[in-house]
């Protein structure tokens, strides 16, 4: 237990190697200026993903033109990884401003109350989560 927390406390990414001891000043930095999820615009549980993984390419560690907001909820996961944590999606920055317009620009109907209803963005990364669980039919 005490290794485990060692390592996380020491910068170490027991995966793939050491973080820089620049990151936590640079993904602060980079959160203040990107206070969104890129994806889908919400302002909470916020995380910094690099479009290609540091462990790819070191040197891009802390290249803010690497980085891109994500949230941890879910669009990290999806749009980030398409679902699988050992992936990577090249094309992340281009996925998330084509959702977010188009999240923007959809038509729906004006509730009165929508308190009941599932929001339109939780209901269609639900769907895209079911959908690439069972991906691997596909294979």
């Amino acid at each position: 237990m005490f290794k485990f927390l060692n390592k996380i406390f020491s910068g170490k990414d027991s995966e793939f190697g050491s973080r820089s001891s620049s990151w936590r000043k640079i993904r602060k930095e980079f959160l203040k200026e990107n206070p969104t999820c890129r994806a889908c615009g919400t302002d909470e549980d916020l995380e910094v993903h690099h479009i290609v993984p540091y462990h790819v390419s070191p040197e891009k560690e802390l290249d803010k033109k690497n980085l891109i907001t994500l949230c941890g909820k879910r669009c990290h996961f999806i749009f980030g990884h398409f679902c699988d944590w050992r992936s990577w999606n090249d094309s992340v920055v281009s996925d998330c401003d084509s959702y977010n317009s188009k999240r923007l620009l959809r038509p729906k109907l004006k509730e009165k109350n929508n308190d009941n209803i599932k929001s339109d963005r939780s209901a269609f990364i639900d769907a895209m989560l079911f959908s690439w669980n069972d991906r691997s039919k596909y294979k």
